[in-house]
C-alpha cells in the first residue's frame, strides 16, 4: 500500500507542476516497446511452450508473463522476465518542452504523466521536482535555471547519463565480487553450472549462468551445433587472471557441444545490455526482472551492508 501511495504522490506532483509550468517541468516517461521488440522472444516461447507475450499494455504484458511457466524448470519464469526487460525501452527523465503531451505516457506504470518526487534524499531529480512543486504552491521562488527549458533539457540529459553510469558501476561491482569468489577455486576445476541461451548473434551464442549472475559468449564456429534461444545448457567456466589483481576473465564452454580442441573463450558480457528498463523500486510489468543477482553476489552484498550500514534503496 505504501508503494502505491508513493506512485500516486509522484503522479500528483507531476500533474501539479505541469499545470503551473508546462514548458519546463521535469518528468519521467517510459515509451512503449518497439513494434518488433518481442519477435525473437515470442518465436522461442512458441517453440518451447506454445505461448506468446502480449505487449499491448503493461497489464496484458504482466498477465502473459505470469503464464510463462515451465513445470520442469522453476527458474524459467524469472529468465523470461529478465529477457523482457531487455526488450523494453529505458525509462528516461525529460523536460516537458522536449515532446508533445501525448508522449508523456509511462508504459510500465500505465500513467499518462509521471515524475520522481518521493525520494529527494537519494535522487537529484526528486530535489528538482520538490523545488518546482514548492514554487507552484507559492512556498518559494523558483530559480532561473529551473525556468529555462533549454537548461532543464540539459539537466534531464545529464541525470539520464549519470543513471546509466551508475548501472554500469553496479554491474562492474558484481563482476568484481564474482571474480573474488571464483578465486576460491584456484588450482581446481570450477564445477559446471546450468545456463540458459539468452541471445543469438550472427557469430556468437550468449549464455546466462544464474548461480553467478554472469553472462558469457561462445563463438558459433567452435560449436558442433548451435542451441536455440531459451535452451538450457551446461556451462563450463574457467577463471583467467589478467595481470592486475582486480582484472579477471571468465572463459565459457558449452559442455558436450564444443568442437574438438576448442576451449570456447568468452569474456564477461557486460557491455551493450540494458538490464534495468523498468522503474527503480516501482511496480512495472517486469518488477521481478532484476533477478540476475546470483547467490554469490548476494553473499558479498550482505557483507557490505553489514560493514557499511544499511544500503538505502527502494
Amino acid at each position: 500500500m505504501i508503494e502505491e501511495w508513493m506512485l500516486f504522490a509522484n503522479a500528483a506532483a507531476a500533474r501539479k507542476v505541469y499545470e503551473s509550468y508546462p514548458r519546463w517541468t521535469l518528468l519521467r516517461r517510459h515509451q512503449r516497446p518497439a513494434e518488433n521488440a518481442f519477435d525473437n522472444l515470442n518465436e522461442a516461447l512458441e517453440r518451447k511452450l506454445g505461448l506468446r507475450l502480449d505487449d499491448t499494455t503493461s497489464l496484458t504484458l504482466n498477465t502473459s508473463l505470469n503464464a510463462c511457466i515451465d513445470p520442469d524448470d522453476v527458474y524459467f519464469n524469472q529468465l523470461i522476465r529478465i529477457l523482457v526487460t531487455r526488450c523494453l525501452r529505458q525509462a528516461q527523465y525529460f523536460s516537458s518542452s522536449e515532446v508533445s503531451q501525448d508522449e508523456f505516457y509511462h508504459f510500465g506504470l500505465a500513467m499518462p504523466i509521471y515524475t520522481h518526487f518521493t525520494s529527494p534524499i537519494r535522487r537529484y531529480a526528486d530535489v528538482i521536482v520538490h523545488r518546482q512543486l514548492a514554487a507552484a504552491l507559492g512556498i518559494m521562488q523558483v530559480s532561473e535555471k529551473h525556468t529555462d527549458s533549454v537548461k532543464m533539457e540539459a539537466v534531464a540529459a545529464n541525470i539520464n547519463y549519470r543513471h546509466e553510469q551508475a548501472q554500469r558501476a553496479g554491474r562492474d561491482s558484481q563482476n568484481l565480487f564474482t571474480g573474488f569468489y571464483l578465486r576460491n577455486f584456484a588450482g581446481q576445476v570450477i564445477p559446471d553450472e546450468d545456463g540458459y541461451v539468452v541471445k543469438l548473434s550472427e557469430t556468437h551464442v550468449f549464455v546466462l549462468v544464474p548461480k553467478y549472475g554472469q553472462e558469457g559468449k561462445i563463438p558459433k564456429e567452435q560449436l558442433v551445433r548451435v542451441p536455440g534461444l531459451l535452451d538450457k545448457v551446461r556451462v563450463g567456466i574457467e577463471l583467467r587472471q589478467q595481470g592486475d589483481v582486480l582484472r579477471t576473465t571468465l572463459a565459457f564452454v558449452l559442455v558436450g557441444m564444443m568442437k574438438e580442441g576448442e576451449d570456447g573463450r568468452g569474456d564477461f558480457c557486460t557491455e551493450g545490455e540494458n538490464r534495468e528498463n523498468g522503474e527503480n523500486g516501482e511496480k512495472s510489468p517486469t518488477d521481478d526482472a532484476a533477478g540476475e543477482e546470483g547467490p554469490v553476489r548476494k553473499k558479498f552484498r550482505r557483507k557490505q551492508e553489514g560493514d557499511e550500514g544499511k544500503n538505502n534503496k527502494e
